[in-house]
């Protein structure tokens, strides 16, 4: 299962610059504030920072880990992330490798998938987690990336290559260039990176050797690609990850039948699978699509999805909409953040002839809003001690207005100011509000009820289908469960967008 699958999405690219300081990679201040630092400069900046959070790492391995958490940040709960680094070191007690400063981490993506770049961080997403039923199969499958580990039959050359091009692509990115485009090459690239059927036999072979050394049901290996065949025929996912997965993982695989018998098993009643235990962990975990703040801590994003714009604010300064307005004002109002609409005339100008216009007396220290772009996306300048910016998106023009109750705008009042504007841009589907998250939940079945009946019974307490159910549950595409068996099922809980903005802000 050792593939680089999540998905880089050139249109994702504006969003990322804002995600970053989330995933705790990027300094402590706003990283608008340095839109014109250099690729270069970025890149320094950002692996600093990386490793100053992942001390073990440095090198090609650091840069590896900042290209993944580029993609796909790590899945916040601590209950889950605590629970696989110890079924993690439990198995790496059993290896060659017992010892090293392993980190078995979780990645909020909810497609169905683990990998490792052989270094000692194996990555596990959310996905993978909703699907397996015991602790045994999360042993197994961490056990077999383990097992690539030591085994280390993958090219490295290759590997290198393509994460490099994606941490390029990355420091590109919030250095504001234009050549992003060369996304699309390298995820083909990601895309073709597939293990060989030998290597995966090898590292089943291992991992099984280590499975049983932990005390562990071997079958756990089976079983979780048993879930992953399920997956794929229940449709719980638009994704093709478990195809290309299973490519190099047949089910019932004979020779890898051969390789579990080789191993041997446990006495009867003394492997262990963990049920109850992972039952405990599950509880709660989000299911699909997540919820992840786009503001940096201390900050909050506003979105008008009518005009289809987002900008961002400090997370104490109150905000209202006048009219056409949109003013935000600190706690002591002695500083405010407005901004107007009107529609976009003939664009006969460039955005910095355009302010020049607009305030043809007192206007000083034009730039572009963003420097480094070469796309033309706003200006700013200062007029009679205020901060003025003007950019357009679609048919309409925004003016900002930066004001000082005193008149007196120091350098730290205009970096507030300039850090909003810089902010602004068009929306992004990943913007969007979300106003309620599918999360798991167990419930014991009751006597006369089936599969089938549940997915019936549509309400917030139940939202799957029973394809999904019995996916979820191990018993597609039939079978029923006795009365009194724990269950998997989804429910919807409401989100309170402004709750969880101002938690963000704090985190």
């Amino acid at each position: 299962m050792s593939k680089f699958t999540n998905t880089f999405s050139v249109r994702n690219w504006l969003a990322v610059l804002l995600v970053m300081p989330v995933i705790a990679l990027a300094s402590t201040s706003n990283p608008i504030e340095d839109k014109t630092l250099t690729q270069k400069q970025w890149e320094k900046k950002v692996l600093e920072e990386a490793a100053k959070q992942w001390p073990n790492l440095s090198g090609k391995n650091l840069r590896n880990h900042v290209a993944v958490l580029f993609n796909t940040p790590l899945y916040d709960n601590p209950k889950v992330a605590e629970y696989v680094q110890q079924v993690g070191e439990k198995v790496l007690e059993q290896t060659p490798h017992a010892g090293q400063d392993y980190r078995f981490l979780v990645l909020d993506d909810p497609t169905p998938n683990a990998f490792t770049m052989q270094q000692p961080y194996i990555y596990v997403n959310r996905g993978l987690i909703t699907l397996y039923q015991n602790e045994a199969q999360l042993a197994g499958v961490l056990a077999h990336e383990i097992g690539h580990n030591i085994d280390k039959g993958v090219s490295k050359r290759r590997r290198k290559s393509i994460f490099d091009s994606i941490f390029a692509i990355s420091m590109s990115i919030l250095a504001g260039s234009s050549g992003v485009g060369n996304a699309i090459s390298t995820q083909q690239q990601i895309n073709q990176a597939k293990y060989s059927r030998e290597r995966e036999l090898e590292a089943d072979r291992l991992g099984a050797l280590y499975l049983h050394g932990a005390g562990y049901d071997t079958e756990g290996l089976v079983e979780g690609l048993g879930s992953l065949f399920d997956y794929t025929k229940a449709s719980l996912s638009k994704s093709t990850v478990p195809y290309r997965t299973l490519q190099t993982h047949p089910r019932n695989d004979k020779r890898l039948l051969a390789v579990l018998r080789g191993v041997g098993n446990l006495p009867p009643g003394e492997e262990y699978q963990g049920r109850t235990a992972y039952r405990d962990m599950l509880d709660g975990v989000v299911f699909g699509n997540n919820l992840r703040p786009t503001a940096p801590a201390g900050w909050v994003r506003y979105n008008n999805e009518t005009l289809g714009i987002t900008f961002l604010h400090p997370a104490s300064w109150d905000r209202k909409i006048k009219g056409s307005k949109i003013v935000v004002q600190n706690s002591e109002k002695t500083l405010q953040f407005k901004v107007e609409i009107e529609k976009t005339g003939a664009k006969t100008n460039t955005s910095v002839e355009a302010i020049k216009a607009k305030y043809s007396a007192g206007l000083e220290s034009v730039v572009k809003i963003h420097p480094q772009e070469q796309k033309d996306l706003g200006a700013m300048g200062v007029n009679n001690s205020q901060r003025v910016a003007l950019a357009r998106v679609a048919r309409n023009t925004f003016h900002f207005t930066g004001i000082t109750r005193d008149s007196n705008l120091t350098a730290e009042r205009d970096k507030q100011f300039v850090s909003m504007i810089r902010s602004f841009r068009r929306m992004h589907p990943n913007d969007k509000n979300i106003t309620e998250l599918k999360k798991i939940y167990f419930e014991q079945l009751e006597p006369g009820q089936t599969f089938g009946s549940i997915a019936k019974d549509k309400t917030d307490e139940n939202v799957a289908t029973e394809a999904q159910l019995r996916a979820l549950n191990g018993y597609f595409p039939r079978g029923e469960a006795e009365p009194g068996t724990w269950i998997k099922k989804i429910r919807v809980e409401k989100v309170d967008q402004n709750d969880h903005n101002a938690k963000a802000s704090k985190s």
